[in-house]
């Protein structure tokens, strides 16, 4: 065993100790070192440097200019933090704007901070300097942090939002800010000590009037290191508990951020499916289309070839054929994820889809969430909180619903998803292998529910369980049939 690993087995409480125990040996040291130089301008002892400390926070005056400081410095990084965040979300909107950032991020890694200093003193005053020089610093970790998070969102999340139309503020919310939140934490404990430094670098080159790099400079010029040092103490403790309570705020957003996004309607969808203002029952049309992916050398891969289909409400498609027949890739057409190669699917007579209930394969939750609020997320509306509800408990009992689903077993999760798809209020629903990691028995109300919530909607179901192949509750029209077998004769 490593000494690095034995110290991370200890107990928390042991940890603390032994934290204590160097931070008082190094005092020792400190002190030792002073008594051998005896000379208070080279080295002072901790004692001296506590009794500055004291004088200092003693006086009205200095604690003014110590609060000046720090405000100077947060609202700075403040500015760097949400300027970042901007940058970073139009460089995935902007490629122009992406080509034109750049170099101007890279030249303000790179540049030296003095020598930053001194080049704006030249063309500003000096209390200007101290906030541009801090945005400079903290801005490219900031926007590098935001591109980084945008760039490896969740691609399952993100084809949930599309399918079921959420844009605008609550995607911001609910999707953006989680998938930038884990890089920006890291940036942000590294760049607001950054914040720190360079802005009292910047304080004691430039020396405005009222800061604690005016006060640092005098120390220096009157050789009294003891109120040298209480300064560097003063400030140390400072951007310490600045970044501490900022990092514990940003690991707080993320929750709250899911809380607030809950609550807001997905404005597109106010009107239940039964009250759909489609002038036919057409819900779902496929003609002659040709199913597959582009290759990265330029060609096609073909899955499907010539799927034609038509659905109306009240319809239902079962897709129950083997592995790697293109099940799943046929799900994603008919939701407008997967363009096809050939041919043309309509959607209530329209070319694009307005929006869908899905349920994908691949797991979709919020895992700050309780069960209740995953289902009732999608819509957001409080109209349909009531359906939500009698859903979700009907096939969870009710002691659940307010758990966090990180809480609920892989069936459970499962149920959690299914009832979130049948209760937004769609006129397509699409379900891929709705009842994996569900038992026969919660199965067969799993079932009843898909009956009950979808007989006046158009369904696309892909699965492979033979109580719902074989079940009684859910009845697949003639027609229907026949086009399962048309995609059966066409994928040999």
């Amino acid at each position: 065993m490593t000494s690095t690993q034995a110290t991370q087995d200890k107990p928390p409480q042991t940890k603390h100790l032994l934290k204590l125990g160097v931070a008082g040996a190094w005092l020792a040291l400190w002190h030792i070192a002073a008594i051998v130089v005896d000379n208070s301008i080279l080295l002072c002892g901790p004692l001296d440097v506590c009794v500055a400390v004291f004088d200092i926070v003693t006086q009205i005056g200095a604690l003014l200019t110590l609060g000046k400081t720090t405000l100077t410095i947060l609202l700075s990084f403040f500015a760097a933090f949400t300027g970042g965040i901007l940058s970073g979300m139009l460089t995935q909107k902007l490629p122009f704007y992406k080509l034109m950032i750049e170099p101007l991020v890279s030249v303000c890694k790179t540049v030296p901070v003095a020598c930053m200093v001194v080049f704006l003193l030249i063309i500003t005053n000096a209390h200007a300097v101290v906030s541009i020089c801090i945005f400079m610093v903290v801005f490219p970790a900031i926007h590098f942090a935001a591109e980084q998070g945008l760039q490896n969102t969740n691609n399952t999340k993100s084809d949930f939002f599309r399918v079921f139309g959420i844009h605008g503020i609550k995607k911001f919310l609910a999707l953006t800010w989680p998938s930038m939140m884990p890089f920006l934490y890291v940036a942000c404990s590294t760049s607001l000590g950054m914040s720190w430094k360079s802005g009292i670098a910047a304080e004691l080159i430039g020396i405005p009037l009222g800061t604690v790099g005016e006060q640092i400079y005098q120390a220096k010029i009157t050789l009294a290191t003891d109120s040298l040092l209480a300064w560097t103490v003063l400030i140390v403790v400072c951007a310490y508990v600045c970044e501490k309570l900022f990092l514990a705020l940003l690991r707080a957003s993320e929750k709250a951020a899911l809380e607030i996004a809950v609550r807001i309607p997905n404005a597109p969808h106010g009107e239940t499916p039964q009250k759909s203002n489609a002038q036919n029952n057409t819900v779902l049309r496929f003609e002659n289309v040709c199913i597959g992916y582009k290759a990265s050398e330029g060609g096609t891969s073909e899955v499907l070839r010539d799927v034609n289909f038509t659905l109306a409400r009240g319809e239902k498609l079962l897709l129950s054929q083997k592995s790697g027949f293109g099940k799943t890739s046929l799900l994603h057409s008919a939701l407008g994820l997967l363009p096809p190669l050939s041919g043309r699917i309509v959607w209530q007579e329209k070319n694009t889809l307005p929006a869908a209930a899905a349920l994908f394969q691949q797991e979709v939750l919020f895992e700050e969430l309780s069960a209740l609020q995953n289902v009732m997320f999608p819509s957001g509306s409080a109209a349909h909180s009531n359906l939500a509800r009698t859903y979700l408990s009907y096939v969870l009992p009710e002691e659940f619903h307010h758990q966090a689903v990180s809480k609920l077993s892989g069936g459970q999760r499962r149920r959690v998803e299914l009832a979130r798809t049948l209760a937004f209020p769609a006129e397509l629903v699409v379900l891929d292998e709705p009842l994996q990691g569900i038992d026969d028995e919660t199965a067969l109300k799993c079932i009843e529910l898909i009956e009950e919530a979808t007989k006046d909607r158009c369904v696309v179901l892909a699965s492979h369980r033979r109580v719902l192949i074989e079940s009684q509750h859910l009845q697949f029209q003639t027609d229907i049939h026949s086009a399962r077998a048309e995609l059966a004769r066409k994928s040999t």
